[in-house]
């Protein structure tokens, strides 16, 4: 009877050990993956990198005009430049930081935006990108000057943007929210003018006017009048008049014509207004895909008739 109680204790130790055993290289074995993570993390340099092409009516180059960068490591990159190369041969300059480097900080992200260009140029020449930048059959990779060297961005970091979804399905519309900024702040579309009231005190008010405001109380001492909004001229005559009555206390009044600021500013856009559709699962990705297709083909049969008539 002892003998078979010992048996048993012994079975039981034996199993624990070797449950002690197994947890213990379990635990080494996490341990080696963290550290060996944290090793990769701490050296060398990883950083994803994306770029975005834009074609505009202010030139008439095809530009980059977005740069994203995102530092994967646990460890800063100092950054001395920002080059696209194209095929292996042609570098083009999107940023010199010669004189104050970009220092990416750890799992840091960085977006750097670029405004229309007014040509390419290489060594005092004209050169014509345009094709080669639309090529996709072109390799091309964002090289960075940094201070372990030069290093060749691989890998495109996973950041998702609409216009994509337009080169593949052309079916896609891409609407931008415009707004117009006075003073470094957006009245919106039925804004007509800006007061502004100056004080003696050098400091400035500013009010905006809209259509209905004569509807309501917009100042205390006096109501806006449907004909006093015809103009700013006539809001002028109309708030000097107001002052010369008592009702205003400023030093001078100043109306902006919001309108014709807007007409200016936004006159690349037509005034025409498009009714977009909303298409289901079916059209977008079934005749979608047909349709932009048939607009490929039909754009590369173009070019190839343009070659052969040049």
């Amino acid at each position: 009877m002892i003998d078979y109680i010992v048996t048993q204790v012994s079975t039981e130790i034996s199993v624990v050990s070797i449950i002690i055993a197994y947890i213990s290289a379990v635990i080494a074995g996490v341990s080696l993956v963290y550290n060996i993570k944290m090793y990769a993390y701490k050296h060398g340099i990883k950083v994803l990198g994306s770029y975005s092409l834009c074609s505009s009516i202010r030139c008439n180059d095809v530009y980059i005009d977005e740069v994203v960068l995102e530092n994967c490591k646990d460890r800063a990159v100092v950054i001395y430049s920002i080059n696209l190369r194209i095929g292996y041969n042609i570098y083009l300059l999107l940023k010199d930081y010669s004189q104050k480097p970009l220092v990416l900080q750890p799992f840091e992200a960085h977006v750097e935006t670029f405004e229309p260009i007014e040509c390419y140029e290489a060594n005092c020449t004209k050169v014509d990108l345009n094709y080669l930048l639309h090529d996709m059959g072109i390799r091309k990779n964002l090289v960075l000057a940094t201070a372990e060297g030069k290093y060749i961005v691989k890998e495109r970091s996973k950041v998702w943007e609409p216009v994509r979804e337009f080169f593949r399905n052309c079916t896609t519309h891409i609407v931008h929210p415009l707004r117009f900024s006075y003073a470094g702040k957006c009245y919106g579309s039925k804004a007509l003018y800006i007061v502004r009231f100056r004080y003696e005190d050098q400091s400035e008010e500013k009010i905006p006017i809209y259509p209905k405001d004569y509807e309501i109380v917009k100042f205390e001492q006096f109501q806006l009048t449907k004909g006093s909004i015809e103009s700013a001229k006539v809001l002028k005559d109309f708030l000097e008049k107001q002052k010369e009555l008592g009702n205003l206390k400023c030093k001078e009044i100043l109306v902006d014509d919001l309108l014709k600021a807007k007409e200016e500013s936004l006159e690349i856009i037509e005034r025409r207004e498009m009714a977009l559709t909303a298409l289901n699962f079916f059209q977008y990705y079934g005749i979608g895909l047909i349709y932009t297709f048939y607009q490929n083909w039909k754009m590369k049969h173009k070019k190839s008739n343009n070659k052969k008539d040049g």
